[in-house]
């Protein structure tokens, strides 16, 4: 039911990648970017013309310590399975992290996720 008070919210502290898995390597984010929003925006091609395609973002450093340069296939595998996308170096994305836009169906990024998060777990190797 509702009521006239005001909503209470809690903050909530991100979760650590575990420790537990020593095969864990990554924190893979999957979520939006600015030129797309949801999946049908890639049907524009406008915002194919920015975006065209999925990819994982590594940070250089990252990227150097494994061998991958931009555009190098790369295997995502998290608990739940794996995906294969082309690697973009980025250096708005911090070491021991990865990034997946959510908007492409065909990299079926979401498979990697447990439940709604969208943070997970992952390790990362060269194709």
């Amino acid at each position: 039911a509702f009521t006239d008070k005001p909503a209470v919210f809690a903050a909530q502290a991100p979760q650590a990648v575990s420790a537990g898995n020593s095969a864990a390597q990554f924190s893979l984010t999957v979520g939006p970017i600015l030129h797309h929003n949801g999946t049908y925006t890639t049907w524009s091609e406008n915002n194919l013309s920015v975006a065209g395609q999925c990819y994982v973002e590594i940070s250089p450093a990252d990227a150097a310590k494994t061998g991958i340069v931009n555009g190098t296939f790369v295997k995502i595998t998290s608990a739940l399975g794996s995906a294969s996308l082309p690697a973009r170096l980025s250096g708005s994305v911090q070491s021991g992290a990865l990034f997946v836009p959510a908007h492409f169906r065909e990299s079926q990024s979401g498979l990697l996720l447990k439940g709604s998060a969208n943070t997970v777990a992952v390790k990362l190797e060269k194709i």
